[in-house]
């Protein structure tokens, strides 16, 4: 295939003047890899085999690991990218998240064990305090990724 040197500069140039109006507001433009992992910038986001997510470095060095929600590990990799900074206010809601989720999960597990009515409401109780801590972790993680989202517009 022969692509013609002035139209190749002339996309080259394009790209480029693309990328830097999209650093300019704070975005990196993310490119999907073939084995399903996500680079924005130098740093790749890639999904581990029990469901969460990890960022590494180009140099494959480990900077956020045990990342619950995919939404967290793109605006991390993002300012990463952007800053060179790792975003630890995001890193700590999907944290509080994630113990929320633990929490949720324990808390069903118990009620399914007949150990009286006490045992049942309390049980609930706690189910439904952690739900609540759950939806609202994640709902402050989504909204914020949708702020982001929504500076690509």
């Amino acid at each position: 295939m022969n692509v013609h040197p002035n139209l190749y500069n002339k996309l080259a140039q394009v790209s480029k003047e693309v990328k830097n109006t999209l650093r300019k507001k704070g975005l990196t433009v993310p490119t999907y890899n073939e084995d399903g992992s996500i680079t924005m910038g130098s740093y790749v986001i890639i999904k581990v085999r029990d469901g969460t997510f990890k960022i590494v470095s180009k140099d494959t060095e480990v900077l956020a690991e045990n990342i619950n929600l995919p939404q967290t590990a793109i605006m991390v990799a993002n300012r990463l990218a952007i800053t060179r900074n790792i975003d630890s206010e995001m890193l700590i809601l999907d944290k509080l998240y994630g113990g929320a989720f633990f929490e949720e999960s324990l808390t069903k597990r118990a009620l399914t064990k007949n150990r009286g009515l006490d045992h049942w409401d309390l049980m609930t109780t706690k189910n439904n305090i952690a739900k609540a801590r759950k939806l609202f972790y994640k709902n402050q993680i989504v909204d914020s990724y949708r702020n982001f989202e929504n500076s690509y517009k």
